[in-house]
């Protein structure tokens, strides 16, 4: 059990923080609406209740579980290791950004049905390089194949880093 930080920047709407620079896997439950909660490189769980939150799992294979809020999910890809992670209760207003994907060199194909068990979903495989090597894996829990090819989706860069974006 830890406790998080107050956020007093005026022009924020997280009320609150949490940061696990770790590389151990750990399991965050935020019950402070409106909380941005990162983590480092191990495998995590991080769940939030209400607000508009954001929840940063970091490198490794995450399971994020979204609130009744707008939620913004963080997913890292990598292709020195392949990460796998769920996002649960993804809904209307939420987003996801997939730092690492490059327009024109990326690739992505979505498989149905796919996931832990109790948490399958829809799952978006992406290729970094293009190759067909898939280096992260997103599964959306409760998703079929055709919702989730509805998606919205828009490529950019942040600061130099390339993304992809993925909205409902």
């Amino acid at each position: 059990t830890a406790a998080s930080t107050p956020c007093t920047d005026p022009g924020s709407y997280a009320r609150a923080s949490y940061v696990h620079p770790g590389s151990d896997g750990v399991v965050i439950w935020a019950t402070t609406p409106g909380t941005y909660v990162t983590t480092g490189a191990g495998d995590d769980a991080i769940g939030v209740i209400s607000g508009a939150n954001v929840l940063d799992g970091g490198a490794g294979s995450n399971f994020l579980v979204g609130g009744t809020g707008r939620d913004a999910f963080f997913v890292a890809a990598d292709r020195s290791a392949l990460t796998w992670d769920t996002v649960v209760d993804f809904h209307s207003g939420d987003l996801l950004t997939l730092w690492g994907y490059v327009g024109g060199a990326s690739h992505f194909s979505w498989a149905a049905e796919e996931g832990a068990s109790g948490s399958k979903g829809a799952t978006l495989h992406v290729s970094l390089a293009g190759d067909g090597r898939d280096d992260s894996l997103i599964t959306f829990a409760g998703f079929s194949q055709a919702q989730a090819e509805a998606f919205g989706m828009r490529q950019g860069f942040s600061s130099g880093v390339p993304y992809l974006l993925v909205y409902h």
